[in-house]
């Protein structure tokens, strides 16, 4: 713990130095103001209870007025610049957390307890960084205001210190049974919540409400969105009943405190042992002393609610990378396609019971083309991840022109790699932006038209009204433009041309495209990653025929591999899948011209 405190405070007092200072300067300032309105009251009282000249009554309340404007002006800019200080805290707090997931094994990132760890983490930033500055604001001025107050009155009385103590104590432990309650009712909430918000969000989405309408499930939805709505109301009545339970207790306690607070100072002031001016300011400062001690136990209560959130935070930067050594080195600089050797590897996802790939063996000689083909969930984008550097093999090698990858450091290994994943991943930026993958100033506008030329996109683009300048994604931009399927599969390709790189890999990056389209899309990039060594991973077959082994995976294991001639030869598995994909596409050949 003390640890991730030192962290927190080099954080804070790296980023605004003013904090320390201003927090400090708040604690005497609002412990302040609350007696001087208590004195503005005695004020009130001995001046008519003696007396005083007009002359002098009014001069006292004018100065108690003044010092009570400055004062309060100065407090409400003060905590004004806490509240900046503690949205600091939280973009603070956020970039280590987000330097954490953009360089962290990809594997920490994609895995459930990852994803698990980071979620946390991110909830802790809101709900540590945005309240530990107030809440420590908040115990200083709550400690010294009850040490102030509390010597005040139990010099006076102990036994009223007393009381005060026991009722303000007793208000508390009704208060935490409530809290408690609450906390209990929680998870049916966001339960409930999480239901209402998805029927919300697909309610209004395109694409679903085409499903509502075409399908007539509104009535349905409704009915559910009615069920989690009136489970929702019961759990909120169920606290709201508790809650007038709990007020009722409080305001009992406080009942009895204020009347034994009074009755003992009447009596004083009866016996003459206290004036009246006085007896308004030990009332006041007996009120005021259980106020800060109810205080003090809620900040304790809250710094002992926002401790796990830290806790949580550093597990997130804490989380151990299997992938980051040391001893790493670069890679040489590779002007053709490497040699690639697969020794053995075995990989299995975290949480799993059985390897995703199994015994993977072969060589990939520089420059050749290998097609990584199989049914959906035979391994190929596990293999991808592997080949990539995103995860490492439980099991088994890959070398690069005889060096084990894992030897190099993954920052310098992804500049050899030129990935096409089937997930198209375009931002609401710039064409020129998501090409080059570089802000406006870093980018080279030349090679992006050179890109985009050798892409066959560039025409279309230059004819638009901004050319390589027009944003993407309308629903975003308003001022963007939205590509068809193969048009953004083009800008893709010229955004694996601009980075270059010795090795490419397409991950079925047409999935979503028709077979000509994308056999067509391959042809493109066979012509243009000539001299690269190339991985093209598809589940239709007609569009690898042109490379120079391909590997049939099944089941996660190399069921066969070979030549495209070879492999049909062999009247096998792949022989099987490429007679049935190719009658289907001759079927419907045939009914698309009937």
């Amino acid at each position: 713990m003390r640890r991730k405190v030192k962290f927190i405070s080099r954080m804070i007092w790296r980023d605004n130095k003013n904090l320390l200072p201003i927090s400090l300067l708040q604690v005497p300032l609002r412990v302040f103001l609350p007696w001087v309105q208590i004195f503005l009251t005695r004020t009130l009282v001995e001046g008519i209870e003696k007396h005083y000249p007009i002359s002098r009554y009014v001069a006292e309340l004018c100065c108690i007025f003044l010092l009570q404007i400055i004062l309060n002006a100065v407090k409400e800019w003060m905590t004004a610049t806490a509240e900046w200080d503690s949205k600091l805290l939280v973009h603070s707090m956020l970039t280590p957390l987000d330097r954490k997931t953009l360089t962290t094994d990809y594997g920490n990132v994609e895995g459930m307890e990852g994803q698990r760890l980071r979620q946390k983490a991110l909830h802790a930033v809101y709900s540590f960084g945005q309240s530990v500055i107030t809440a420590g604001i908040s115990f200083m001025v709550n400690l010294c205001g009850l040490l102030l107050y509390g010597l005040t009155v139990g010099d006076c009385s102990a036994a009223v210190l007393v009381i005060v103590t026991v009722t303000t104590l007793g208000e508390y432990f009704v208060s935490i049974q409530l809290h408690r309650y609450e906390q209990k009712q929680k998870e049916t909430l966001a339960d409930c919540d999480r239901k209402m918000k998805y029927l919300e969000n697909e309610g209004i989405f395109l694409q679903s409400a085409r499903e509502i309408r075409l399908y007539d499930m509104s009535l349905m939805l409704t009915d559910l969105y009615r069920e989690s709505m009136d489970r929702r109301k019961k759990s909120t009545d169920q606290i709201e009943n508790r809650k007038a339970f709990t007020y009722s207790a409080e305001g009992l306690l406080a009942l009895v405190r204020s009347l034994a607070i009074y009755f003992y100072f009447i009596y004083l002031v009866m016996e003459g042992q206290l004036s009246t001016g006085n007896f308004v300011l030990m009332a006041g400062m007996a009120a005021g002393f259980s106020t800060w001690l109810k205080d003090l136990i809620g900040n304790i209560g809250e710094f002992r609610r926002l401790a796990p959130y830290l806790d949580d935070y550093f597990l997130w930067l804490d989380m151990p990378e299997k992938m980051q050594k040391e001893e790493f080195y670069d890679i040489p600089p590779l002007e053709d396609g490497p040699e690639l050797i697969f020794e053995h590897i075995h990989f299995r996802y975290e949480g799993k019971n059985k390897d995703t790939l199994k015994d993977i063996s072969f060589v990939v000689n520089p420059g050749e083309k290998i097609a990584i083909v199989g049914e959906n969930g035979a391994g190929k984008t596990t293999f991808v991840k592997l080949l990539t550097g995103l995860y490492s093999p439980d099991s088994g090698r890959i070398f690069l022109n005889g060096e084990d990858i894992t030897k190099y450091h993954s920052g310098f290994y992804i500049r050899q790699l030129a990935v096409v994943f089937q997930d198209i991943f375009l931002l609401p930026m710039d064409i020129a932006g998501n090409v080059s993958s570089q802000t406006a100033s870093r980018r080279d506008k030349k090679k992006v038209e050179q890109s985009l030329m050798s892409a066959g996109i560039y025409d279309k683009i230059q004819k638009l009204p901004k050319g390589i300048f027009t944003p993407m994604q309308k629903s975003v931009r308003e001022d963007g433009i939205d590509l068809s399927g193969g048009e953004q599969q083009k800008v893709i390709l010229a955004k694996a041309i601009y980075k270059g790189g010795a090795i490419l890999v397409l991950d079925e990056p047409t999935a979503a495209l028709d077979p000509i389209a994308e056999n067509d899309i391959y042809k493109k990039y066979n012509l243009l990653t000539q001299g690269m060594t190339s991985f093209f991973v598809s589940h239709r077959l007609s569009s690898t025929i042109f490379c120079d082994k391909i590997i049939l995976l099944d089941h996660g294991r190399i069921a066969e591999m070979g030549t495209h001639k070879e492999l049909l030869e062999k009247q096998g598995k792949y022989w099987e899948m490429f007679r049935l994909q190719s009658q289907y596409y001759t079927e419907n050949a045939k009914d698309g011209h009937e």
